[in-house]
């Protein structure tokens, strides 16, 4: 039975290899949230209200 278990463990990704892909799922939605915040504080008015306009568009395209 203590041999089954070290081979279970041998096959258990290493402390480096889970916090890489830990990270490489984080980074992007932190960057991607960050993004669409700034887009959401920074644009300039007649980009939102392109924007709106689009969003109202495809709204009424849907139904």
């Amino acid at each position: 039975m203590a041999h089954l278990w070290e081979r279970i463990i041998g096959y258990a990704p290493r402390g480096q290899l889970l916090l890489c892909c830990i990270l490489s799922v984080l980074i992007p939605v932190v960057v991607e949230r960050a993004n669409r915040l700034l887009h959401k504080v920074n644009d300039p008015p007649w980009l939102k209200e392109d924007r709106q306009q689009e969003k109202n568009n495809a709204e009424s395209d849907q139904a």
